[in-house]
């Protein structure tokens, strides 16, 4: 029998109909909106997966089967998760998810993958792309590599899933930071089938030792994430990227899902070309975000006017931008100056320090983080309220990426840039004698996949 679970975001009132009754959109009951979906378009007994018991009550009246779940999640994935487990059953399809007031069914790239086909998946920042693997991962027999770019990034997420399974054999990183004695403990929990995702950098992933330890396990599916990283013309070209496929096929083939929040037309072409998944299937989400608000400011006295935007949002989580370590760090000192919470954090730090500093900020014992690009991709905070650029971003896609950590719990997210001509000159001087892609508005909504609802940035 199939399990359909369906997720209802508690903040949907809040955030999004603050003046409607929880349960009502132009008059339409959301449960019976959904339930109905639900039992007239998917096969099997349905699920409603939700932390309000107003809902609870609801759904159990129109005849459904309803998990209420036990903790105050802070996003959707936490409830899928917790339904997932609530549900003790492995065959789970389909996931329903109520975003604004349009549900959505978002879990066809899951499907696609489960049926054993290779993906590309180009969701926006905060819209689910990680349970677009995860969730297969821990359905699937055997364990999936997850090729990530950062360190900090795995271990987020590798740190989220242990959580929720209160088990570090579930996930693991294996990356040049850990000891001899940690890498084999990482190997021997997969043997065991222990572990069923497994984070690596492209660099480990050649390593001769992995790779002849890989061709001896179940490797269920490769997830590429952050796959922009694959294309010469993407904004974050990673020359090792564009070797992932031939690893692939050195340790043995199977279902490969590549996954990025921003990828034009080209870049797109490239990474399929470069995986050689040309006939898989892409999955290509909406790109607009209204919790969001952006706002461009001249540069007039710019540390004083940051402390000023900051100290506006008292007590709130926020990321600062700049393009250079050597600004981080006059930023991060200025701002505890003056009483300001923050710490620094780029590639020039030690990872020790940059670990600590990514850990107080997810934990809320600092309050802003100063960083160089460096800091963000993947990173799991869903209450980031603000991101400010000190310095005009190197690119639209970088650009669209970094603001995208704000709000993505739903609540509302300001963002600020703030400019001066000289950035534009500093950044033509950095340009020089590499390759640059020019966008018109109209080719950069398209090529970003951006349904911006009638806003222009300008």
């Amino acid at each position: 029998m199939s399990n359909t679970v369906i997720l209802i975001p508690s903040r949907l009132a809040a955030t999004r109909l603050p003046n409607k009754p929880l349960l009502k959109i132009n008059n339409i009951s959301i449960i019976n909106h959904v339930y109905k979906i639900a039992k007239s378009s998917l096969i099997g007994e349905s699920y409603v997966a939700t932390g309000d018991k107003e809902i609870f009550e609801e759904v159990t009246k129109l005849g459904g089967k309803c998990i209420l779940t036990k903790k105050d999640h802070k996003t959707g994935t936490d409830r899928i998760f917790e339904a997932y487990q609530e549900l003790k059953d492995d065959n789970i399809d389909y996931v329903i998810n109520l975003q604004g007031d349009e549900p959505m069914l978002d879990i066809k790239d899951v499907n696609n993958l489960l049926k054993n086909n290779d993906s590309m998946v180009i969701m926006p920042t905060g819209g689910g792309k990680s349970m677009c693997y995860q969730l297969p991962a821990l359905i699937s027999d055997g364990c999936a590599i997850i090729v990530s770019p950062l360190i900090a990034l795995m271990k987020n997420q590798v740190d989220v899933l242990r959580g929720y399974y209160n088990s570090d054999s579930i996930a693991h990183v294996l990356n040049s930071s850990l000891t001899k004695t940690q890498t084999a403990q990482v190997k021997e929990d997969i043997t065991n089938k222990k572990t069923k995702l497994l984070y690596v950098a492209p660099e480990s992933l050649v390593k001769k030792e992995n790779t002849e330890f890989f061709q001896a396990t179940n490797i269920s599916f490769f997830a590429i994430d952050e796959a922009h990283c694959i294309s010469e013309w993407g904004h974050d070209f990673r020359p090792e990227y564009r070797k992932l496929r031939q690893i692939i096929d050195t340790i043995g083939r199977a279902p490969i899902i590549a996954l990025t929040a921003t990828a034009t037309p080209k870049v797109r072409q490239d990474i399929m070309k470069n995986l050689k998944i040309n006939d898989g299937k892409l999955f290509l989400d909406s790109f607009n975000r209204s919790n969001l608000f952006y706002e461009i400011q001249p540069k007039k006295d710019v540390a004083k006017q940051i402390i000023q935007y900051i100290k506006e949002r008292k007590g709130e989580s926020g990321v600062v931008y700049c393009l250079s370590r050597k600004k981080v760090e006059e930023i991060a000192e200025t701002l505890q100056i003056n009483g300001i919470n923050a710490l620094p954090y780029h590639a020039g730090l030690d990872s020790k320090k940059r670990v600590e500093h990514q850990e107080a900020f997810l934990m809320d014992d600092c309050n802003v983080i100063v960083a160089t690009i460096a800091f963000g991709m993947g990173i799991d905070k869903p209450d980031i309220r603000f991101v400010i650029h000190h310095d005009i971003p190197k690119s639209l896609e970088g650009y669209y990426q970094e603001t995208g950590r704000a709000g993505r719990d739903g609540g509302k997210g300001d963002l600020m840039t703030f400019y001066d001509y000289k950035d534009i000159e500093k950044l033509e001087k950095f340009l020089q004698g590499k390759p640059c892609l020019l966008y018109t508005s109209d080719a950069a909504d398209e090529g970003l996949g951006v349904d911006l609802g009638g806003r222009r940035i300008i």
